[in-house]
């Protein structure tokens, strides 16, 4: 994060600072939601829950396919456990 913030303001006027600024103020938000799941993940772990990991999808809705893929990766863990 050390590096990205170093891009955010060189103090120089210019149409890509806001562009900067938006893209820092994205990084930040990404890096703080990874780091809050990363956190809750360890929890259920310490608590002895078996945690399943899913495809990240890019998607505004899941269609079908993403459903399917869901369930293609859930599918052996839940063969697992019963």
């Amino acid at each position: 994060m050390h590096q990205i913030d170093s891009l955010a303001d060189d103090g120089r006027e210019s149409p890509e600072r806001e562009l900067r600024a938006a893209a820092l103020r994205a990084a930040h938000a990404v890096h703080e939601r990874a780091r809050f799941q990363q956190n809750q993940l360890a929890r259920l772990r310490r608590r002895s829950y078996e945690v399943l990991s899913l495809p990240f999808l890019w998607e505004e809705q899941l269609g079908l396919d993403s459903i399917r893929r869901i369930g293609e990766r859930l599918s052996p863990a839940l063969k697992r456990t019963g």
